[in-house]
């Protein structure tokens, strides 16, 4: 009765410690896919791209990593619009500064920003998009919805890893 006592106790406090709540704060981050369909309207750009963006509530930030190939002009413009949701046109509320002027390319920024930006971007209402001289509405754009949250990091995976292997080791030792 003891043993499973502390497995018990000990699984709870692994959980608590690991487990992500509502309140908690911290970072999450995205996987967006860029392309001239999830433009508003769609077009027909063979241009593509990807993009990381990490979003921290604690420290209020937003960087952002990415890649892309195949503008049909040189970029003229990049940002994260938010907070109207997938399909709908939002207004820029993340400017990517010194965003480079080629058809392909790499961009990486920490951006400061405000508590409310952060929530609407938490809130899965963004989008981050390419503009160019042949598209200035934008020529490639990616979501930065729910469906695109990149989990789990493989640090908390190794850290869920190893906790497990410290509960089966402690019950082991108090079973004999």
């Amino acid at each position: 009765m003891k043993h499973r006592t502390l497995t018990l106790f000990v699984a709870a406090a692994m959980l608590m410690v690991v487990a992500p709540s509502s309140t908690q704060a911290g970072t999450i981050t995205f996987g967006v896919a860029l392309n001239g369909l999830n433009e508003v309207a769609p077009n027909a750009s063979p241009g593509s791209g990807f993009a990381t963006v990490v979003v921290d509530d604690v420290a209020n930030t937003v960087f952002v990593d990415l890649n892309f190939t195949g503008l049909t002009a040189p970029a003229t413009a990049a940002h994260i619009h938010c907070c109207n949701g997938p399909g709908v046109n939002s207004p820029v509320i993340i400017g990517f500064v010194g965003f480079p002027n080629v058809v392909s390319g790499s961009y990486s920024n920490t951006f400061a920003t405000t508590a409310a930006n952060i929530a609407g971007i938490e809130a899965f209402g963004s989008y981050l998009n390419i503009h160019s001289a042949n598209f200035p509405g934008g020529e490639i754009r990616g979501n930065l919805t729910a469906g695109t949250v990149v989990t789990p990091e493989p640090g908390s995976v190794a850290l869920l890893g190893t906790g497990l292997l410290l509960i089966l080791s402690a019950r082991r030792r108090f079973a004999r």
